[in-house]
């Protein structure tokens, strides 16, 4: 059984954000999305990915949806960023700092990914060009990847802020 969630419009932004000061970081999961502005470079070190911490049924399952997607989304992997480095839209423009600070502190941050579905904010990623699109995972592949994460890190509170413009 899934727990219920809220959305909330912008006009309820600031009280949401404030509403958040109260939470346990070490105990909460906040689930960002990507954006379509990336930055360039990297390099072809690897790094510790969600399919690393997942049990190995979900991450099995997650590995080949990633699998369907590469070619489609057209990712490039010859360089590697983490993932909160290498999105550099609007908000990441304006949160990096602040990302930045909660990674080093051991926040727990994962990101909706049109090329690889979800990823940790720390996960190595390549480049692509993909909108996030329900129907490139199926089976709620994503969504249950966050939950598993979530339950096998020992997270009681998960936090979304998505974006209008994609499913």
């Amino acid at each position: 059984m899934r727990t219920p969630y809220t959305t909330l419009g912008r006009e309820h932004a600031d009280a949401a954000i404030d509403s958040l000061s109260h939470l346990d970081p070490a105990t909460s999961l906040l689930v960002i999305p990507c954006s379509a502005t990336k930055t360039c470079g990297g390099t072809a070190q690897r790094g510790l990915g969600l399919c690393d911490v997942l049990p190995k049924a979900q991450a099995d399952r997650l590995r080949k949806a990633r699998q369907a997607v590469h070619d489609r989304a057209g990712i490039d992997e010859s360089h590697l960023m983490p993932a909160w480095q290498r999105y550099s839209g609007t908000f990441f423009a304006a949160a990096s700092g602040d990302l930045g600070h909660a990674i080093a502190n051991g926040a727990n941050i994962a990101i909706l990914s049109g090329g690889y579905g979800a990823v940790l904010a720390t996960e190595p990623i390549g480049m692509y060009d993909a909108r996030f699109k329900l129907t490139w995972w199926p089976g709620d592949v994503v969504g249950d990847s966050i939950a598993e994460y979530a339950r096998v890190r020992g997270l009681g509170t998960i936090i979304a802020f998505l974006a209008a413009s994609t499913d």
